[in-house]
């Protein structure tokens, strides 16, 4: 299966069973906590993106291109949960609706696009409690999606078609107890559903599309009660969550650009919306102040990525790529301490990223490389479980809008032209800090 490792990320699943591993053992009041059937809504945040390889023209040339886009997602999970010492196991089974997909619009040329609507699934976790009222786990699983193409060509002709292709999914999250039952969770999947073939043309000819999908999701839920009287939670410590602090994070996320300008002669629109997934590094570091249980500071924060998406067309077209260089900056942060181990958050801030856009022209044999730097509105939230008197960790998700910039470059026919890009990401972040 081409790509699957590429779309699959586990070390952030292996560093979040490390850590959980080293934590004293749980008391024994945490069994019951976590023992038993339960019930869960969840909504997400869904990215899918899709390397395709296929002919175009009428000579021998061929596109390998990547696609991404984002969208929302609903769904229901139930489970069963079983606690052996210190260590938790579960299985789980969901089902889930989302409007994630990419589009590739082009007045001149063919168009074409990928949605993948709703998907269902069955995983298998394993964790550790930290304290007696919060759960770190990782989680692999099969998963069955429904994927929708749709191919319309400038002669009018169109081409749908509809699959339900198996994934494997690998994970990772922390579920916090919040009492009477409930229970609040927030994770982080990859999925990879491998290739899959499409017809792209009148002719016969077949687009090949290797699709792979993230989820970030936050979920409510309710655990059914089981035999013997629950214990209360214990009361919570805001002041876990104050002070000064430093972390290093690891991320996962999806670079996106929506791609705009002309193509073919005459002259027709374009818009595109090109992406890739990949893993980066980060630093951060802040200060929180307590307010009974609501947690209020301020943070910088400077990352690296690596996700890069690119279009090769050959042998006589154009190649192009985008990648984010760095990102640097700053947000406020606003918590809420859940339970004596975890405080949730929210936060907005702005990041300066730098942005490398590279165009090569086949025909003409010219290259032209473009550095920009762009502002971001960076939004999102996540969870602080402390491990230790000092030590945390942090799970989040942040979605960053950043302005437009353009890239002129000449084009196969020798005319100046201008790409427009219109860029965002979408992160995850798992982190570890130390709490001065």
């Amino acid at each position: 299966m081409r790509g699957i490792l590429k779309r699959l990320t586990t070390p952030r699943v292996l560093a979040l069973c490390a850590i959980a591993a080293a934590m004293p053992a749980a008391p024994a009041a945490a069994a019951d906590r976590f023992d038993g059937p339960y019930v869960m809504l969840q909504g997400s945040r869904a990215a899918t993106a899709t390397e395709l390889f296929g002919p175009r023209g009428h000579g021998p040339q061929t596109n390998d291109a990547e696609f991404a886009g984002t969208g929302l997602g609903a769904g229901i999970a139930i489970g069963y949960g079983h606690t052996i010492g210190r260590f938790h196991l579960g299985v789980e089974a969901e089902a889930e609706f989302s409007n994630s997909g990419w589009d590739h619009g082009a007045e001149v040329q063919r168009n074409f696009s990928l949605d993948q609507p709703r998907s269902v699934g069955l995983s298998f976790r394993a964790g550790r409690i930290v304290g007696d009222t919060a759960l770190l786990y990782g989680t692999i699983g099969v998963v069955g999606a429904r994927l929708e193409t749709d191919y319309a060509l400038p002669s009018g002709r169109r081409f749908d078609e509809e699959e339900t292709v198996l994934g494997l999914r690998v994970g990772a999250g922390a579920e916090l107890e919040a009492g009477h039952g409930l229970f609040l969770r927030m994770e982080h999947s990859r999925t990879a559903y491998g290739e899959t073939a499409v017809q792209s043309s009148g002719s016969g000819n077949e687009d090949t599309l290797d699709t792979g999908s993230a989820r970030f999701r936050i979920g409510v839920g309710y655990r059914l009660p089981v035999a013997g009287a629950p214990e209360p939670l214990p009361a919570p410590e805001p002041d876990r969550f104050e002070g000064p602090y430093v972390g290093a994070h690891g991320l996962d996320g999806l670079l996106r650009a929506r791609q705009s300008g002309e193509r073919g002669d005459p002259p027709g629109a374009l818009a595109v919306d090109r992406g890739a997934m990949g893993i980066g590094l980060g630093a951060f570091a802040g200060y929180g102040a307590a307010f009974g249980r609501f947690v209020v500071g301020g943070e910088i924060e400077a990352e690296k990525s690596f996700a890069r998406f690119d279009q090769h067309r050959e042998p006589s077209g154009r190649t192009v790529s985008a990648e984010a260089v760095y990102s640097v900056g700053a947000a406020v942060r606003g918590g809420f301490v859940v339970n004596d181990r975890a405080m949730i958050y929210g936060r907005v801030g702005l990041v300066r990223t730098g942005f490398d856009t590279d165009y090569f022209v086949a025909n003409t044999g010219r290259s032209f490389d473009s550095e920009h730097t762009a502002t971001g509105l960076r939004v999102g939230g996540g969870t602080e479980v402390a491990l230790a008197e000092r030590t945390f960790l942090r799970l989040d998700y942040t979605y960053t809008d950043y302005d437009a910039y353009a890239v002129e470059y000449v084009d196969r026919f020798g005319r100046t032209a201008v790409d427009r890009f219109d860029p965002d990401e979408s992160v995850f972040r798992l982190g570890i800090g130390y709490r001065f």
